[in-house]
C-alpha cells in the first residue's frame, strides 16, 4: 500500500512537471504565439483580396474586415481595413515578405502589429527600431 501510494506521489508529480514545462515552452516560444498584424487604406475593395495573398505566401490567417478612422488635425475619414490575425509570430525578416507586398500593392503608410505578451506598435519599429513615420 505505501508502495503504491508512493509510485502514485511520483506519478503524479512527474505528470505536473512535464505538464508545466510543455506549457512554459509554448508560451515562451514566440513562434507558436499569435499575432495581429492591421492595416488600412483606401485602395483595399475587400479583405478577400488580402486573403488571396496569404493564400499564395501559404501562411494560415484569419482575416476580419473593418472600418479605421484616420484623423490628422481634425481632419478625419474612414478607410476600409483588414485584421489578420497569424497563428504564429512572423520574425522581422520574414515580417518583410508580408508587410513590403502589402504597403506596395496598397499604398500603405503604415500598419499596426502585435504579438501577445510582447510588441504592440508601429510595424516599422518592430522591422528596424525607430523607422515609424507616425
Amino acid at each position: 500500500m505505501i508502495y503504491n501510494n508512493n509510485l502514485n506521489n511520483n506519478l503524479n508529480n512527474n505528470l505536473n512537471n512535464n505538464l508545466n514545462n510543455n506549457l512554459n515552452n509554448n508560451c515562451n516560444n514566440k513562434d507558436k504565439v499569435s499575432s495581429i498584424l492591421s492595416i488600412s487604406s483606401n485602395n483595399i475593395k475587400n479583405c478577400e483580396e488580402i486573403a488571396e495573398i496569404f493564400v499564395n505566401l501559404k501562411l494560415n490567417c484569419d482575416i476580419t474586415s473593418n472600418n479605421t478612422v484616420i484623423c490628422n488635425n481634425n481632419n478625419c475619414k474612414i478607410e476600409k481595413g483588414c485584421r489578420i490575425l497569424l497563428n504564429k509570430t512572423i520574425n522581422s525578416n520574414n515580417i518583410n515578405k508580408i508587410w513590403y507586398p502589402l504597403k506596395n500593392k496598397y499604398n500603405l503608410g503604415c500598419a499596426h502589429y502585435e504579438i501577445k505578451g510582447g510588441f504592440n506598435g508601429c510595424i516599422y519599429d518592430y522591422i528596424s527600431y525607430s523607422k515609424c513615420p507616425g
